[in-house]
């Protein structure tokens, strides 16, 4: 039996390289999946849920949630994929970007899981699974709003463990370096900031990585699919690091 057969997952930021990723490893593991993003990508799996919004928006939040109960009758697990990036230092920082960031990284993080909680609280179990940063972990420069939302998500994370538990767990992981569209153009942006090439910012980040080796999305699914299961039913609060080290304190 698949580990996933008959769970129901609900994936935001489902359209990004990663939150794709994950929505193909539940689904292989016989999950029906509800997916999320901005925007719906061109190929979609017929047998998935698809649900075009703005999660930051109270509204798409809750809509996003009951759509995948109504659908499916239940939520097993909850999967907070989605994010924004941005470089700048903090008094560059304009109004507008720090809004996104905040926003797309925290605050939809609050709102959809708000909404997952209602439904997991009335069935006695459940399942979140926050995806967070390195950079909430270790400040890096002009990265404050970016920093900033994930070290949030970590609390948060180990909020609703606290509170939640026994009958919900809550944890979450930081992944490395994953070369998805989104990181490739925070490596442009810190380049062109910096005046190096792509090639050389690219190559810096590398050679602080203890394994030498970029992160995968299937690196990072697995670990998502790991603190999901039931193999991981005695682990709640707690931050999976799938970095290659990179978190190693120094």
């Amino acid at each position: 039996m698949k580990r996933f057969e008959g769970s129901v997952v609900a994936i935001t930021g489902a359209a990004g390289g990663l939150g794709s990723q994950i929505a193909e490893a539940f689904r292989a593991e016989g999950a029906r999946v509800s997916c999320t993003d901005i925007r719906k990508p061109d190929s979609v799996d017929p047998a998935d849920l698809w649900t075009v919004g703005n999660i930051v928006q109270t509204s798409d939040a809750n809509a996003f949630v009951e759509s995948t109960r109504e659908r499916f009758g239940a939520l097993h697990v909850l999967v907070n994929c989605a994010g924004a990036v941005g470089r700048s230092m903090v008094h560059a920082i304009e109004d507008d970007d720090w809004d996104r960031v905040v926003g797309v990284n925290l605050t939809a993080t609050f709102k959809c899981t708000r909404a997952a909680l209602k439904i997991m609280r009335s069935q006695e179990g459940g399942v979140i699974v926050n995806v967070a940063s390195q950079a909430g972990v270790r400040v890096q420069p002009n990265m404050a709003h970016y920093s900033a939302s994930k070290a949030a998500v970590l609390q948060f994370t180990k909020s609703v463990a606290l509170e939640y538990a026994p009958k919900i767990r809550c944890n979450s992981v930081t992944p490395g370096l994953i070369e998805t569209p989104l990181v490739r153009q925070a490596w442009i942006e810190f380049a062109n900031q910096v005046g190096i090439t792509f090639e050389e910012a690219r190559a810096q980040r590398l050679s602080v990585i203890p394994l030498q080796r970029f992160q995968t999305a299937q690196n990072v699914s697995d670990g998502i699919l790991f603190l999901a299961s039931k193999e991981a039913c005695t682990i709640t609060g707690t931050n999976l690091d799938v970095s290659a080290g990179e978190l190693i304190p120094r």
